[in-house]
C-alpha cells in the first residue's frame, strides 16, 4: 500500500482545469495535441499537430474537409474537420470551438479517435502483487474515459489488495490500514 500512495494523485488529479486555461492545447490521449488555425482561409478549417493516435509519430494533420456547425443559444460555434496524418496517412477528426463575436481563432475541443490510455504502472507497483497492478491499471483506464467513480473504486481495490499482500489483519480496509500503520509497514 505504501507503494501506491504516491501514485494516487495521478488518478485523482483533475487536469481539466489546466486544459481549460490552455485554449490551444488538449491532452486528448495522454499526449498534447495543438490546433492549427488557418487565417488565410478565413478560419474555415482547422488542422492539428501532435502525436498521431494511429501510428504514434509526431505529425501534422492536414485538413481535408470541414463542416462548421452553427451556434445554438449559448453554445459555441464548432468546426469539425477531417484531417490526415502526414506520417501514416490515416484520418482523425479535429473539433474546434469558438464563441461568436469573439476571437476568430478556434480552440481545440476534441480529437477522435481518442487513442489508448496510458495504463503503465511503476515497476515497484508491479512488484507488490499482480492483482494490485491489475487493479491500478484498470483505475487508470477508468480515469482515461472519465469514469471517475469507477476509477475510485478500482483505486480502493488496489489499496486493499496491497494491504492483503502486506499481510494486514482486519476485514475492513480501514482496519487493515491501521494494522499496517501500527506494525510500521506504512507511515
Amino acid at each position: 500500500m505504501a507503494v501506491l500512495l504516491p501514485f494516487l494523485p495521478m488518478v485523482y488529479g483533475d487536469l481539466d482545469v489546466i486544459f481549460q486555461q490552455t485554449p490551444c492545447m488538449l491532452s486528448a490521449y495522454n499526449v498534447p495535441m495543438q490546433i492549427v488555425n488557418f487565417p488565410e482561409l478565413r478560419y474555415a478549417k482547422v488542422g492539428a499537430s501532435g502525436i498521431c493516435p494511429h501510428c504514434g509519430d509526431k505529425s501534422y494533420f492536414q485538413p481535408v474537409s470541414a463542416y462548421t456547425e452553427s451556434a445554438q443559444g449559448s453554445e459555441p460555434l464548432r468546426c469539425i474537420t477531417a484531417a490526415r496524418c502526414e506520417s501514416c496517412k490515416k484520418f482523425i477528426l479535429v473539433i474546434g470551438a469558438r464563441y461568436p463575436h469573439q476571437t476568430p481563432e478556434w480552440r481545440l475541443e476534441a480529437i477522435y479517435p481518442l487513442g489508448t490510455p496510458n495504463d503503465t504502472v511503476p515497476p515497484e507497483v508491479e512488484e507488490v502483487a499482480s492483482d494490485v497492478s491489475a487493479s491500478f491499471k484498470e483505475a487508470l483506464r477508468c480515469h482515461f474515459i472519465k469514469s471517475y467513480r469507477a476509477s475510485v473504486v478500482m483505486c480502493r481495490r488496489a489499496i486493499q489488495s496491497s494491504a492483503v499482500s502486506l499481510k494486514a489483519n482486519g476485514g475492513r480496509l480501514i482496519a487493515q490500514i491501521d494494522d499496517l500503520s501500527k506494525s510500521g509497514k506504512i507511515t
